[in-house]
């Protein structure tokens, strides 16, 4: 029985090797890198009509009316840009195949929402040293048994699938989006019942940081701190996790100003629904998805041309003068006002994830739609065990210009179930970029005092 057993064990190592190498790009498709694609694996090429334009360098020069001195606050490149059409329940028929099943059940819900299709504009833009890494990530990252990152210590710095062959190189690349080292900021959570009542319940001071772009190359793969402000009830209250790169663990830990005591948050993951968003999103999909692959299979459908919210400067920078101010014409019942939404016909990359037998969570399916050039901004999507549309999160990114980082967005979520629809609306400083935190305010013990300064 122990030979039959090693013998086993011997055949189902051999096979996993295999699979992984069967995944490697080629040389032929890495010398591509730079030529036919770009750096990071997408197309340079516009397509056949035209609509989606070649790529030629990104946006890499501020517009006159951004203030230096405002780090985080980006204005409108591209102010003087009008729709190309408008899209709606009346002809949402004549684009079937480039609006997602969610986007087109928003509308034949709600009859006066609609999609303004703006000309796509491709800003994404990387500094030199991530354009580098990239490429070179293509032959030197792998991934191990669980679907981590196999050596963090050669594959770091870039996306580290830029010709991804399985779902999980791809969900990968989105966890290693390019936003800079780190980006501090403040938020107001709001939450938007059928009846059109507008619930605020936390405010709440982040930093995120990514360890593939820190200069101490860690192991872990990004770590994210809240510090609530408010109401009340909550001032004082913190978070801290970390996500990690072999094992795709999550450690979290919770500071409660009540009981004076840190706790560690298992349940700060999965489907668990975020608190401080009135529950109507889970924190799994935060950020088109943020888990591990314990409970869902990934498959790499392959990629397509769709609508999402993209360039969203009006909506994601929109000050207390804009209409498109949270506080003012934004939050409307049933669905944010869309006239401080700009949607772009965009190539995504589409990732489907099943749930594995025997295991538990509110999707049984989830799709996942993400942008070519960023690896950010686009929809996600989940279906309950019936097959039925459950949440629909669209994710609008605005690239940081000023640092050569696309991949910086704002999200909004919509359960179907409810009628109930999330907005986070960024405080008046925006998201500015900072160092990662010191190695001393990286542990649970720092929770019980404020740090973060956005």
């Amino acid at each position: 029985m122990k030979t039959t057993h090693s013998m086993l064990t011997t055949v189902l190592a051999t096979f996993t090797l295999v699979g992984h190498a069967l995944a490697v790009p080629s040389a032929a498709e890495i010398a591509e890198l730079g030529n036919k694609l770009t750096p990071w694996g997408a197309e340079k090429a516009g397509n056949a009509d035209g609509s989606i334009p070649p790529y030629t360098g990104g946006l890499t020069t501020p517009p006159a009316t951004y203030d230096p001195a405002r780090p985080g606050w980006r204005t409108d490149p591209f102010p003087n840009d009008k729709p190309l059409y408008t899209i709606d329940s009346k002809n949402m028929d004549k684009h079937p195949d480039k609006l997602s099943p969610g986007t087109q059940e928003l509308m034949r819900r709600y009859p006066t929402f609609r999609i303004d299709v703006y000309p796509t504009r491709r800003t994404a833009a990387y500094p030199q040293a991530v354009l580098e890494n990239s490429q070179a990530n293509a032959s030197r990252c792998t991934l191990n048994e669980k679907g981590g990152i196999a050596d963090p210590a050669v594959c770091y710095g870039g996306i580290p699938f830029p010709i991804p062959k399985t779902g999980q190189e791809a969900i990968w690349n989105l966890f290693a989006r390019y936003y800079g080292k780190a980006i501090e900021y403040q938020w107001t959570a709001n939450y938007v019942k059928p009846s059109g009542e507008v619930v605020s319940p936390s405010v709440t001071n982040r930093q995120e940081a990514s360890g593939f772009y820190s200069d101490r190359k860690p192991n872990w793969r990004g770590y994210t701190r809240t510090e609530y402000t408010g109401p009340a009830r909550l001032r004082g209250q913190a978070t801290y996790w970390w996500d990690m790169y072999s094992d795709l663990d999550r450690q979290a830990w919770t500071y409660s100003p009540g009981t004076r005591r840190v706790r560690l948050s298992p349940d700060l993951a999965a489907d668990t629904p975020i608190a401080a968003l009135g529950g109507a999103v889970l924190y799994d999909e935060a950020y088109l998805y943020d888990g591990n692959f314990d409970r869902f299979d990934f498959k790499l459908v392959g990629k397509q041309e769709m609508y999402i919210p993209y360039n969203n400067y009006k909506l994601m920078y929109a000050d207390t003068n804009s209409p498109c101010h949270a506080s003012k014409e934004l939050l409307q019942a049933n669905f944010p006002n869309p006239n401080c939404m700009r949607w772009e016909l965009r190539r995504v990359w589409h990732i489907k994830g099943t749930l594995k037998s025997g295991q538990r969570h509110v999707f049984a399916e989830r799709d996942i739609y993400v942008e070519e050039d960023a690896w950010y901004g686009g929809i996600h999507e989940g279906r309950d065990s019936a097959g039925k549309l459950y949440h629909m999160t669209p994710v609008g990114i605005a690239a940081s210009y000023d640092i050569k980082a696309p991949a910086q967005g704002t999200a909004m979520s919509f359960d179907f179930s409810t009628g109930i629809y999330v907005y986070n609306a960024l405080g008046v400083n925006g998201n500015r970029p900072v160092e990662p935190h010191s190695e001393n305010q990286m542990t649970s013990n720092s929770l019980n005092r404020f740090i973060l300064n956005p």
